[in-house]
């Protein structure tokens, strides 16, 4: 036998076998869906964070252009495994909104198992680049917390053979706070062509945190209670800052600003679940108006100033604790301050509180401000004092002083407290008095 023409006819049936066997495997397993990929862009971004307020979720991706069939949307509390919607959420009220990149009109929405929206095409549509829908409708949990919006899209019109995926994050602030996560995959390129995608520290999350304050002001953003960052808001008071590194987790943030006046607002703040290798947006972060009085005992009949600082062009809203409740609008100016002249006569004597929330040009509504305390007497004799402290603020400071300048050299002052040793005047003797007192 001549060895070497076995071993060419042996080698050819191997071969020839060989090739016949993958052909065969190839063709007997034609619906074997490749394994999903993360969507290298992804974003929910939630139109009020209120706990229990209906909200639209916008949601948009970057991913394959392959035939979608069908897309599933559902709200978790995990982000991954079985899915569990957080307490409260309803989206079977929901309703289909703007579609951009697929065509609206041959996408049925599917809303009746709570926690789950699918969008079905039996005929199939193979989407642009970049795919954005809107969902509105859907109510949010009723406590303050984080949940995730799990994304998939499929190949069949059962839902069976996945394509892509992607999770964000979404938070329940307690106010009207938008907030997105976009998942970044450094690997693929942008929509459009170009270089790579944009660099996250593998493991780290990256904030970013955009709002309005007052023109100029400085911008204090908090981590876990501690200061972050602080930033100067621009001229139209809008500001944005973005931390870096940030460990995955849950995390407490909090903003607060000074306006140019050195009063400070009160302390936005709200939790958030950040995820490694996804930025975090946290936009419409409008912080309260801050508050002053111009004298915290008054006479009945007189005028008591209430001003502060808001966004520029704000309505601010002044709301009156008596009984009934007063609420009075002002708008501020183009630098964002705000007065309104209270007429004491219109609400009894005795102890009162105002604060003050801001509604932005935009809409956009602001927690309340801090409240301050005042009371209001029958008569300038019932007015009681309190030493040097001519704002009851506990301090003995510059707020006093200016009080006690109003007042400088009158005699039988409407605030009989600025006339400290009770001469009839205001004068040097009052100032000494002041000064000794002292505090900051």
């Amino acid at each position: 036998m001549n060895i070497r023409k076995f071993y060419n006819n042996f080698k050819f049936k191997y071969l020839f076998t060989a090739f016949l066997l993958t052909l065969i495997f190839a063709f007997s397993f034609p619906l074997l869906p490749a394994k999903a990929i993360q969507f290298y862009s992804f974003s929910d971004t939630i139109s009020d964070s209120r706990e229990g307020i209906s909200a639209t979720h916008s949601i948009s991706w970057s991913g394959s252009i392959s035939t979608l069939r069908c897309v599933k949307v559902l709200f978790c509390t995990t982000t991954s495994g079985g899915c569990a919607p957080p307490t409260g959420l309803n989206s079977t009220a929901s309703s289909k909104e703007n579609i951009i990149g697929l065509t609206n009109a041959l996408w049925a929405l599917n809303n009746t198992s709570n926690g789950l929206l699918s969008l079905t095409n039996a005929s199939g549509e193979n989407p642009t680049p970049n795919v954005s829908m809107e969902f509105s409708g859907i109510t949010n949990p009723i406590v303050s917390n984080g949940f995730f919006v799990r994304t998939q899209t499929y190949s069949d019109v059962g839902c069976l053979a996945q394509i892509d995926y992607g999770i964000a994050s979404v938070a329940i602030v307690g106010q009207g706070i938008g907030v997105s996560m976009t998942i970044l995959d450094p690997d693929a390129p942008p929509p459009g062509g170009g270089g790579g995608g944009q660099i996250i520290p593998t493991g780290f999350a990256t904030a970013i945190f955009k709002g309005k304050a007052y023109p100029g002001s400085y911008v204090t953003i908090l981590r876990n209670g501690a200061v972050a960052t602080t930033l100067k808001a621009d001229f139209a008071a809008n500001f944005e800052s973005t931390l870096t590194g940030l460990p995955p987790g849950l995390w407490t943030f909090g903003v607060w600003s000074e306006d140019k006046e050195g009063r400070k607002s009160l302390t936005l703040s709200f939790p958030a679940a950040l995820t490694a290798s996804t930025i975090t947006t946290f936009s419409g972060l409008f912080l309260p108006p801050t508050i002053d009085l111009e004298t915290t005992v008054i006479t009945r009949g007189e005028t008591l100033n209430i001003f502060g600082y808001t966004y520029p062009e704000s309505e601010v809203n002044i709301f009156v604790n008596s009984e009934p409740e007063i609420v009075k609008k002002v708008k501020a100016n183009t630098d964002g301050g705000w007065i309104f002249a209270l007429d004491t006569s219109i609400i009894e004597s005795g102890d009162h509180s105002t604060r003050s929330k801001a509604v932005s040009p935009e809409s956009e509504i602001s927690i309340f401000s801090q409240s301050l305390k005042f009371k209001v007497s029958k008569s300038a004799e019932e007015k009681i004092c309190q030493g040097v402290d001519l704002n009851f603020d506990g301090k003995i400071n510059l707020v006093d002083f200016s009080i006690m300048l109003y007042f400088w050299e009158q005699s039988n002052p409407s605030n009989i407290c600025a006339d400290i040793n009770s001469n009839g005047t205001v004068d040097l003797i009052d100032f000494s008095i002041m000064m000794y007192y002292w505090t900051d």
